[in-house]
């Protein structure tokens, strides 16, 4: 029987719940982008488009980590959005709440991860744009293992540094 510092427990909560959301992603949002890719809508694929590639260290997106969140989100919605399947929606939204949960409790946000996720959504909206579905798709599970490292690396990251440990009982 393992007992947890309480801290400690809510980390080991949220990771759970990040790596649901992970996994769900990494296993359903890459097959929608397969089968549903072509329903994604042109203008909003060059509207992300220009938002990720316009990027400025200045700007609102890296002085407000809600607005990257959102935008993060929206991109990723939209390609859930593709798919008619409630069942498979509704499960998205309840990991999505989760991983937002992950997110507000994990705080800040670096500037290289938040550059590199831009970079990785522009690698993954390029070729949706030329409806090469296969490449797509590969971009996304590199984002997605991408963005499921960082949040590891953020957790341990943040035990370690608030020294956080665990008793057995």
């Amino acid at each position: 029987y393992v007992s947890f510092h309480m801290q400690t427990s809510l980390y080991y909560s949220i990771l759970t719940g990040g790596f649901a959301r992970s996994t769900y992603s990494q296993k359903q949002e890459p097959n929608l982008l397969k089968n549903y890719g072509s329903f994604l809508s042109e203008d909003k694929l060059h509207e992300f488009y220009y938002i990720f590639s316009h990027k400025d260290a200045s700007s609102e997106c890296f002085q407000n980590n809600n607005y990257f969140y959102d935008l993060d989100s929206s991109f990723h919605q939209m390609i859930v959005d593709t798919c008619s399947n409630i069942y498979l929606r509704q499960n998205y939204a309840l990991i999505q709440t989760q991983s937002e949960r992950f997110r507000f409790m994990t705080g800040n946000i670096s500037n290289n991860r938040l550059e590199d996720t831009f970079r990785e959504h522009i690698d993954i909206i390029v070729p949706c744009l030329q409806k090469d579905w296969d490449t797509a798709v590969e971009k996304l599970l590199y984002h997605l293992d991408e963005s499921k490292r960082s949040t590891f690396k953020l957790v341990f990251d943040s035990i370690d540094s608030n020294n956080i440990g665990f008793w057995l009982i």
